[in-house]
């Protein structure tokens, strides 16, 4: 199990210039399928904090380091700048600058117009998150409609755990390879390695409507066969896309598409991998969700209820070594929330994507309870169930990555 031990500190040097929020956090975890290898309770300390200075009313500095240190594994210990930014607001402009995050796309999970942030599973494979950007953002506001611009300079590949560069993978009549992962953030070696985005945002009474480009390195790279290894290649993709939410009384009907152009990659012929079915440059594509979110009072006593479905699916989907980077080709979300009406503000949740391509289910779970006070109990749990197997078939190189966490805040 995981304990979790969280210490809230905040202070105000003014009221409107300065806030300090700082985290302090001991835990560990287990994973089901390697008991022997449980990590002792209390042995990884984090330390994470949010730091808002605002000097001046135009001015905004927004600070979010976090630190990770193993007393028992120090191949575990990492520093996540994960914001790092000052913002410039002039009349109806905003700018950013610095270190950013950046998550475009109005569906819950399955979001195919988000594509600026690289996927960071460095906390686990099937728990991930996004990747910081060194970027600019500026944003114009003319009411009802938004219009943002962004440019990152970097290369910022996605990020995975230290020994993701075992992860093996079975292709065609062979059996596993070693796959080379990417490196940190590293300058561009020309400008399409630099991403440029754009996009515009528009509420419409109870509608929202965005639209929105991006053009730059591919965020998950191809793998590509050399001397028995799998290693990223990347390359240049465009992306041209945009995402509706409409409002219906207790109901939220959500849609994004987005085609994604690989026609400015470089052509990698035949005769230069021996292996045709390991080209990493998969052909243009066309990725689209459909889904909806309703929320139901009264259902069972004083409960809310939440609930969430969402396809996602491509118009034209390509089965090769692609699959395993780029899975979205065939999968459902489903979740269901509860939030109980009571003093403990107790929450439960359980959700599930399923690869309807092969069977595969990741299936999530969480309980939240304030036992007293500020003192609040939370469970989690996120599974791989493996159905059949399939080329590539990324949840089935997942199966042993199980893991099952609790953890105990206290805020004061």
């Amino acid at each position: 199990m995981r304990a979790l031990l969280v210490l809230l500190v905040a202070s105000h040097a003014a009221a409107d210039e300065w806030l300090t929020r700082v985290t302090l956090s001991l835990d560990s975890e287990v994973q089901p399928e390697h008991l022997d290898q449980w990590r002792t309770p209390l042995t990884r300390f984090t330390l994470s904090a949010d730091l808002d200075w605002r000097p001046d009313p135009a001015v905004r500095i927004h600070l979010r380091p976090r630190f990770a240190i193993d007393a028992v594994d120090s191949e575990r210990n990492r520093f996540i700048p994960r914001e790092a930014s000052v913002a410039l607001t002039a009349g109806p402009v905003d700018v950013h600058l610095g270190l950013l995050e950046l998550r475009w796309g109005l569906c819950e999970v399955l979001r195919p117009t988000d594509t600026l942030a690289p996927v960071d599973a460095g906390q686990g494979l099937i728990r991930p998150d996004r990747v910081a950007l060194v970027a600019m953002q500026v944003a114009l506001t003319l009411e009802p409609v938004i219009f943002e611009a962004v440019v990152a300079p970097l290369v910022h590949p996605a990020r995975f755990p230290s020994g993701a560069a075992q992860l093996g993978f079975s292709l065609g009549g062979f059996d596993r390879f070693r796959l080379d992962l990417p490196g940190a953030a590293r300058p561009p070696e020309d400008l399409d390695e630099v991403t440029f985005a754009s996009r515009v945002r528009a509420t419409l009474g109870p509608v929202e409507l965005h639209a929105a480009w991006m053009s730059g390195p591919t965020r998950l790279p191809g793998p590509w066969l050399d001397d028995l290894t799998l290693r990223a290649v990347s390359y240049p993709i465009d992306v041209f896309g945009g995402a509706l939410a409409w409002t219906v009384g207790p109901v939220v009907l959500r849609g994004e598409v987005a085609h994604t152009s690989t026609r400015r990659a470089p052509d990698f012929r035949v005769e230069e991998n021996p292996h045709p079915y390991t080209e990493p440059i998969p052909p243009s594509t066309t990725a689209y969700v459909a889904g909806l979110e309703a929320t139901l009072w009264d259902l069972v006593g004083d409960h809310d209820l939440t609930l969430v479905a969402e396809y996602v699916g491509e118009v034209r989907p390509y089965y090769d070594a692609q699959a395993a980077l780029r899975p979205l080709q065939g999968d459902l979300y489903v979740a269901a929330r509860w939030a109980f009406d009571d003093d403990d503000d107790t929450r439960l949740g359980v959700s599930a994507v399923i690869d309807l391509k092969r069977t595969d289910t990741l299936f999530r779970a969480f309980a939240e309870r304030r036992l007293v006070a500020d003192l609040v109990l939370r469970l989690e749990a996120a599974l791989v169930f493996a159905g059949e197997t399939g080329p590539l078939s990324v949840l089935h190189e997942l199966s042993s990555e199980d893991v099952v966490t609790a953890s105990l805040s206290w805020a004061f």
